[in-house]
């Protein structure tokens, strides 16, 4: 496979991964992967955007957070998110903190 099918991909790990209607043809179910995708990763914009930071998607395959001066992490997956977050933001936040959540 080359890689530029790689990224078309239905994510390896957990946070991402999703039954197929049919194993056998995983591509059958790209459009519905990725709409679920992309609505995990509106709440997590409501929930970092009170920090200045703001989350994508990289062809369906990674994160990439920005912060208010254009910094720019790529992250591989959701459970990667949080810490890389406290990186781009230079501070140490407790998610299970009541004033976190917005």
């Amino acid at each position: 496979m080359c890689e530029v099918c790689a990224i078309f991909g239905i994510g390896d790990h957990w946070t991402d991964a999703a039954a197929t209607s049919n194993p056998a043809y995983p591509a059958h179910d790209i459009q519905r992967f990725r709409a679920a995708r992309h609505r995990r990763l509106d709440l997590i914009n409501e929930l970092i955007g009170q920090f200045g930071v703001t989350c994508a998607d990289w062809d369906g395959e990674s994160i990439v957070l920005t912060d208010e001066k254009g910094r720019m992490v790529v992250v591989p997956d959701l459970a990667q998110l949080w810490p890389n977050l406290e990186k781009i933001m230079g501070l140490s936040l407790d998610p299970l903190d009541p004033g976190v959540l917005p």
